[in-house]
């Protein structure tokens, strides 16, 4: 049966993956929007009420907006859903034959794309109606013997005093004009409802996902269910009683993800951030197949103030640093007097942590070196209402010093070999477990050439010694030494690292932690396999295997 209608859709391949949509409104035709291959665009097409569709395909040229596309012999156009041909028709009964130039791999993605659009209706419905049936605010009568039950929503409440001469006595009048005067009325209801909440929202600064959340549709429930009088709860009851009731929820749905971390394991993982006050917080979640649980957050500045750049070496650089880039950036007229001398480039760069941010910015302030000693000696920056002030002669004297360049090249080379252990771990393109312990030895290594060696022992054991603190019971467990000795990148080019008892000792610890209570593959392990790892023997010895290093 075809449907008749003053506004068609109709879809018009383009070549390739394009295709353009035009609509028909009488007797002309207007270019809408052109897309590329997706049938969302369809379904969207298909919502709009009265309308037809028309899907077919043409060889890879433009057609003129005023072609039709295929029709009835009568003119007449048809909905998507009637376009379905044979053999189809029995899984998605169509009553029309479809596009004769549609493929059938055309056919089967159009009947997917309808039943996927009514399936995610359909979930979201069933979703709604879930949320709605988990309220329950009447309390159980042993007497009666009543339960609660979810309640049908109401078409009229107390929102019929606000516009009492459109309001409905129920039961009078003709029972046909009464439901659609109903249905008028409920919707005007609704929407001063919803105006009610936007105003709220508006003046409490509530964020609009706030709204998108299921919590906040059972309130909506639990309001229309408990009706008209509902009085909010007060500050009390809000930070003491209700509260704690939710902190007991929260635990007892925790419980649950706990016993499933025991059965099938989990994921640590720490989300440090700095806040507007520069402290440094670390929250503590874990993650599972059940979903990712914030267990405890931790303030982290007294840690983070005994890393290197504490030390006073490189405190003063990084003070200073941080001076000139304030006083630039603080102010219009230094900013576009800096930009205009670096071409539009910045010198401060954000990285993944306060460390990561510190390199980037001295690297940035070193390469732009010239130019901001070009600025701060130019006639610009004379003429400038910030030269004769304290910040301003401060950052003058910095720029044009030596020694604090000369800090900027020390600080850059100490602080670059950390910096590729930490854009290793970062990285997503290979796994970096087995390569975290050498790396951090190697860096300890490249720093001490950095800083000359036994010719300056005491710097540099300050710096390893902040290093060696910071692995301790993180990055030199047993596990992590295992790898690394497992690694032939390291195993097989270093081969005094095979005589060390330290490492030796974590790799003991290793294996009767894994392999606790079975001596007998205590021993498989420790007395052959480890053996034939040294010698490079039977698959230890393939190409595969000793290429790595």
């Amino acid at each position: 049966m075809a449907v008749k209608s003053d506004l068609a859709v109709n879809i018009r391949h383009l070549g390739g993956q394009t295709f353009c949509l035009d609509l028909k409104k009488g007797e002309n035709w207007k270019h809408i929007f052109s897309f590329s291959l997706g049938l969302e665009v369809l379904l969207f097409a298909h919502t709009i009420t009265p309308t037809t569709l028309l899907i077919h395909h043409s060889p890879p040229r433009l057609h003129h907006p005023t072609t039709p596309p295929l029709a009835t012999p009568s003119g007449d156009w048809w909905h998507l859903d009637q376009l379905v041909h044979h053999p189809f028709s029995q899984s998605l009964p169509g009553q029309v034959t479809s596009c004769p130039r549609a493929t059938k791999d055309d056919q089967v993605r159009c009947r997917d794309a309808i039943y996927e659009g009514k399936l995610k209706k359909q979930g979201k419905q069933q979703h709604n109606e879930a949320i709605r049936s988990e309220v329950r605010i009447d309390i159980e009568s042993d007497d009666e013997g009543t339960k609660s039950s979810m309640k049908e929503p109401n078409i009229f409440g107390p929102m019929d005093k606000v516009n009492p001469e459109e309001s409905l006595k129920r039961g009078k009048g003709a029972k046909g004009k009464s439901v659609d005067l109903s249905n008028a009325i409920r919707k005007e209801r609704m929407w001063m409802a919803k105006k009610y909440i936007g105003m709220w929202a508006y003046e409490a600064a509530i964020p609009f996902h706030a709204f998108e959340r299921d919590s906040f549709k059972l309130l909506l429930e639990v309001v229309g269910q408990f009706g008209p009088g509902l009085p909010p709860p007060t500050r009390y009851e809000l930070s003491t009683p209700i509260l704690k009731e939710e902190v007991e929820r929260t635990k007892k749905s925790v419980k649950r993800n706990k016993e499933q971390w025991k059965e099938e394991g989990c994921s640590n993982m720490t989300d440090a951030w700095t806040n507007r006050k520069r402290r440094s917080i670390m929250n503590l979640c874990v993650n599972s197949r059940m979903g990712t649980v914030f267990l405890s957050s931790k303030e982290c500045s007294s840690q983070a103030h005994t890393s290197i750049g504490a030390l006073s070496r490189f405190k003063k650089i990084l003070d200073q640093a941080k001076k000139l880039t304030i006083f630039i950036y603080s102010h219009h007229k230094t900013l576009a007097m800096m930009r205009s001398f670096t071409k539009k480039r910045d010198i401060v760069r954000p990285g993944v942590t306060r460390f990561a941010s510190s390199f980037l910015t001295l690297q940035s302030l070193n390469e732009k070196k010239e130019e901001l000693r070009h600025m701060f000696s130019s006639t610009e920056w004379e003429e400038c209402r910030f030269f004769n002030t304290v910040k301003g002669r401060t950052a003058y004297a910095t720029v044009l010093s030596t020694t604090f360049w000369t800090g900027v090249t020390l600080c850059l080379k100490v602080f670059s070999a950390l910096v590729k252990v930490l854009r290793m771990v970062d990285a997503d393109w290979k796994p970096s477990m087995g390569f975290v312990y050498g790396e951090l030895i190697k860096a300890k290594e490249e720093i001490k050439g950095v800083m000359g060696g036994n010719n300056n022992k005491k710097t540099y054991e300050s710096i390893v010694k902040i290093i060696d603190t910071k692995m301790k019971g993180r990055l030199d467990s047993p596990l992590h030494v295992m790898v690394y000795l497992l690694n032939p990148y390291y195993f097989y080019k270093d081969t005094e690292i095979q005589h060390v008892p330290e490492l030796s000792e974590k790799v003991l610890q290793f294996f009767e932690t894994i392999l606790d209570g079975d001596l007998a593959m205590q021993k498989q392990v420790t007395l052959v396999e480890l053996p034939k790892h040294k010698s490079k023997m039977d698959r230890f010895g393939k190409e595969l295997a000793v290429s790595s290093c």
